[in-house]
């Protein structure tokens, strides 16, 4: 739904400036969550995905990029940049996969 500024000014108690002004800020941080995104993603793919959000923070600040500690962890979520199962996940999976059967109880008489 499109509303007209002045109305939306008017019933949220701003001046259209500040309106104006929350929209281009709201514009720059997104394309900056986007940059820094792509560049959290090209580190975690340059580490063969053995970087976690840490080590990826850490080298994003290096090269000069402000970001939180936490921006890159929703971006390292994203299906293609999970990291390959370890043996242990695998037999985990593997387990867990498999029906559980009740145990078997055998019951003898000692003459």
């Amino acid at each position: 739904m499109n509303f007209p500024i002045a109305l939306m000014c008017q019933v949220l108690e701003i001046s259209r400036s500040a309106l104006y002004a929350w929209r281009r800020r709201r514009a720059r941080r997104l394309a900056r969550e986007r940059a820094g995104g792509e560049l959290a993603t090209q580190i975690h793919e340059a580490s063969r995905a053995t970087y976690g959000s840490p080590r990826v923070h850490t080298k994003l600040r290096r090269e000069g990029v402000r970001i939180g500690p936490t921006r890159p962890s929703p971006v390292l979520r994203s299906p293609r940049n999970q990291a390959p199962p370890t043996t242990m996940a695998k037999s985990n999976a593997m387990i867990a996969g498999q029906e559980t059967r009740p145990t078997r109880v055998l019951i003898t008489t000692w003459l």
